[in-house]
């Protein structure tokens, strides 16, 4: 007997969220009909359905298949979405009903703040720069806790 495990590659997946049509329709081309909050799919095997929730994911042959999020979880790492990057993510909510995913570095340049798990970026207080005294990927605020809590200074200087 054989241990095995699948090569790593890079395929495109997209999420039914029940709202995303245009998105699909411009991953999936004319492969899909959606009715009554259901995604129809041709795939190699033919017609599938996903559900709201399910993964629709594009094969090294160019191939849709849904993906049930369950399994998605356990056989996928979401990379970055910003280009070029092949970094591992997590989804963040950067402004109302707007998700990415980003991995640490990116979401650290973005402006996330890893203490309070806010995104920051663009308030005048809030200075990712370690010249400035902060602690990389935190706000101000988090990263003088930490200073505080490491003895780094008092409650004194923070004030």
């Amino acid at each position: 007997m054989l241990r095995i495990q699948n090569k790593i590659t890079q395929k495109e997946a997209i999420q039914w969220t029940g709202k995303n049509e245009k998105e699909l329709y411009n991953f999936l081309g004319k492969m899909l009909t959606i009715y009554g909050g259901r995604v129809q799919i041709e795939t190699l095997e033919g017609t599938m359905e996903a559900n709201k929730g399910d993964w629709i994911i594009k094969g090294l042959k160019g191939e849709f298949y849904p993906c049930k999020p369950n399994i998605f979880e356990q056989s996928y790492d979401v990379l970055c979405e910003e280009k070029g990057c092949n970094e591992p993510a997590q989804k963040f909510s950067i402004e109302e009903g707007t998700e990415e995913y980003l991995c640490f570095k990116h979401a650290t340049e973005s402006g996330f703040c890893w203490g309070c798990g806010s995104f920051c970026g663009g308030m005048e207080s809030f200075d990712f720069a370690e010249a400035h005294g902060n602690v990389r990927g935190y706000c101000e605020h988090c990263s003088d806790e930490i200073k505080m809590d490491c003895g780094e200074y008092d409650d004194e200087e923070v004030q």
